[in-house]
């Protein structure tokens, strides 16, 4: 076999030793030309980047084998491949292309005697790019091609021809897209492959004839699938790939009738999941989403090799149905339960074959999972069943930590936690209050028995926690059913409101969450697992641990909501803002998401409602005048405007000590009617300023 470049295929040497110049026929059993498909961009882009990357860095690139024979065609030997028309035709294009643009004139006539016996309109395509175009480079290819008055219409049919267009167009911009003066005629002698004489072997074209015939096009999982197995030296892993890998995928396509997934898609999902945990692991950054450069970066090494097939073997024997059944309940158990609420369907393998999207904390559940299987000599069922609680606690609660910069770290200590149940406090990897808080479990875990593990796990199940339960901690173990039977994401708004309004009697339970906004929990559930997620203000858990300690203490003891703040509210003789947001749950209400402005240092009477997450936007109300608004005769405006009182310009604004009547004269001026002080010690009010307004704005009434 020989080693031959394109255009030495345009020239036969005889018996005598005497070389003459042929065509290149592609003969009628050959299917169309598949590169230029639209189906095949994946594949015609990988092909076009590796013929771009040898001639600009001047490397050989070898193209397999051509096989084919010599024939005579109209009393002239011509050669007839029989395997490689697509490469070849390829080709043609590149060195026509190549030829035009750099302006070659010396030794170009072979390219003239390519042709195809397909069809009329494709030999007639190819001799009109050979001998009558000219293109000008101006516009894109394909364009100048039609625009040319010599282009027929009737080509646009043939899908040969379409495809060279296209291919045309990929070649031109890959190869003088970003640097039109580049030079690559000397460099196309870099481009070989094999060739195959077949009368010379001996062997009968009947088999090329039969495969070619079909004129099914290779799918893109099928050229994946070569690739990958040229590089990878075990010899099981063609027949597992076609075998008990693809039955991997194919038991986990029955889903009630719904869209199932191609297997060969999950298939390379797969591939590519591992790919990502690789290089994530060990640069912070993602595979390459082309699975051809993925496999050059990732997969050329032995041990990623190794990790891949490990990782793919994992699933064989497994029923991954109930693997994941038996580890995980997509929400939050009725009783005391081992099982780990991930809050979603639990078959993470069949979500990843599925393509439905992979956020970072079913990644690393998945491979916490496949580490396990994959090592389950090591790890007993027990421990992992307390190391992937504590992989759902982190994951859960470190959103804002999943950036590529911690990458590395997350997804080394997500295996250490598996294999050795260790959790590294010196990193910066996870939520660090959540990773000290798990420590803190563990140990806790070590000194009790299973009894006291399994009631852990089953507050760390409540929908609202997920794993955070640092504002309970495990000093309060006596709580943790009550806190479950009080703390329900099945309440409703006023269920929700009463549990806010007696968890403010207990104390200050507002968490800051920068210099001027609050969060204080409210209407929703949202607004609560937002709430009970792991922060690092030590006095803020301090203050809500003994608010929260002391409301189960009293509802285990019998005390239900209402008896709380009535007890509560009879017992006051000065009033902070919590009394009013307790006595007046407009306030608590209105917030569409917890939020809160004081103006000021410290809290005090005069706050906003916001109806925004983050920043107030001009959406808030006055929380006093929210506790007026029900006031016959006055209204509350838009967002942030004064109490109107209705059929006149005149309406209240509340300050921190005061608050003020007034009237607006024109657009921009105002004057005020009254000003009324209200009895203060520092952040208190010495009376009920609601009832205090209430009885003046009456007398405007």
């Amino acid at each position: 076999m020989d080693k031959k470049t394109f255009p030495e295929l345009f020239s036969f040497t005889d018996e005598n030793k005497t070389t003459k110049d042929i065509p290149l026929v592609i003969p009628m059993i050959q299917r169309d030309y598949a590169q230029g498909r639209s189906s095949a961009e994946e594949i015609r882009k990988s092909f076009v980047k590796a013929l771009y990357d040898a001639l600009s860095s001047n490397q050989e690139i070898n193209l397999d084998f051509v096989y084919g024979s010599y024939e005579n065609i109209d009393d002239n030997k011509a050669f007839i491949p029989l395997d490689g028309q697509q490469r070849l035709t390829t080709l043609f294009l590149l060195y026509w292309l190549i030829i035009k643009k750099e302006k070659i004139e010396d030794n170009v006539k072979f390219l003239e005697r390519f042709t195809y016996k397909t069809r009329h309109t494709t030999r007639a395509f190819c001799d009109f790019l050979t001998h009558k175009f000219i293109p000008e480079f101006e516009h894109s290819l394909s364009f100048e091609i039609k625009e040319d008055p010599q282009f027929i219409l009737l080509w646009e049919n043939d899908p040969t021809v379409k495809g060279m267009l296209v291919m045309l167009d990929e070649l031109n911009q890959k190869f003088y897209g970003n640097h039109p003066d580049s030079k690559y005629w000397d460099r196309l002698p870099n481009i070989t492959f094999f060739f195959a004489d077949l009368d010379e072997l001996g062997i009968s074209d009947e088999i090329y004839i039969k495969m070619n015939s079909r004129g099914k096009p290779l799918t893109p999982f099928e050229h994946f699938k070569a690739e990958l197995d040229s590089i990878i030296s075990n010899a099981d892993f063609s027949e597992k790939v076609d075998t008990v890998w693809t039955d991997v995928f194919w038991r986990i396509r029955d889903e009630n009738g719904t869209q199932l997934p191609v297997v060969d898609d999950a298939f390379l999902r797969y591939v590519h999941f591992v790919a990502n945990i690789i290089c994530l692991k060990e640069s912070g950054l993602e595979a390459p989403a082309d699975h051809f450069e993925m496999i050059k970066d990732v997969f050329l090494k032995k041990e990623n090799q190794m990790l891949l097939e490990k990782s793919l073997d994992a699933w064989v024997e497994l029923d991954s149905d109930k693997f994941f059944e038996s580890w995980f309940i997509e929400n939050q158990p009725s009783g005391n339960s081992f099982l780990v609420n991930i809050h979603q369907s639990v078959n993470l393998l069949k979500k990843l074959s599925k393509g439905e999207e992979q956020n970072m904390r079913n990644v690393l559940l998945l491979w916490g999972c496949i580490v396990y299987i994959t090592n389950k000599e090591s790890i007993s069922e027990t421990e992992f069943r307390t190391r992937i609680r504590v992989l759902r606690n982190l994951t859960f609660n470190s959103e804002y930590e999943f950036r590529k910069e911690r990458y590395t770290a997350i997804v080394t200590e997500t295996e250490e936690l598996i294999l050795f149940g260790t959790i590294n406090l010196e990193t910066n990897s996870f939520n660090q209050q959540q990773k000290v808080e798990e420590a803190q479990k563990l140990e806790w875990i070590r000194n009790n028995d299973e009894k006291h593990e399994l009631i852990l796990s089953s507050l760390e199940n409540n929908n609202l926690l997920l794993g955070s339960t640092c504002l309970i901690g495990t000093d309060n173990y006596d709580y943790f059913d009550t806190f479950n039977n009080t703390f329900k994401d099945s309440l409703n708004e006023q269920e929700w409101i009463e549990v806010s309004k007696a968890l403010l009697t207990y104390g200050d339970i507002a968490y800051r969450e920068n210099s001027w906004r609050v969060l204080v929990p409210g209407k929703n559930s949202g607004i609560w697992r937002s709430y009970f997620g792991p922060n690092t203000h030590s006095d803020f858990r301090k203050r809500a641990t003994s608010a929260i300690t002391g409301f189960l203490k009293d509802s285990k003891n019998g005390l239900n909501r209402k008896q709380i703040v009535e007890n509560w509210i009879q017992q006051q003789d000065h009033y902070d803002w919590r009394y009013y947001f307790i006595k007046y749950p407009i306030i608590i209400q209105k917030s569409q998401y917890g939020k809160y402005w004081f103006p000021g240092d410290k809290k005090g009477c005069h706050f906003y409602a916001m109806h925004t997450p983050l920043s107030t936007s001009g959406r808030h109300w006055e929380g006093i005048l929210l506790a007026l608004s029900n006031e016959k005769g006055w209204s509350l405006g838009d967002y942030g405007n004064g109490l109107m009182l209705e059929g006149t310009n005149k309406f209240l604004i509340n300050e921190r000590h005061q608050s003020e009547i007034k009237e607006s004269e024109d657009e921009n001026q105002t004057k005020i009617i009254e000003t009324i002080n209200i009895e203060n010690d520092h952040e208190y009010d010495l009376v009920d300023r609601v009832e205090f307004l209430r009885l003046i704005l009456r007398k405007y009434r």
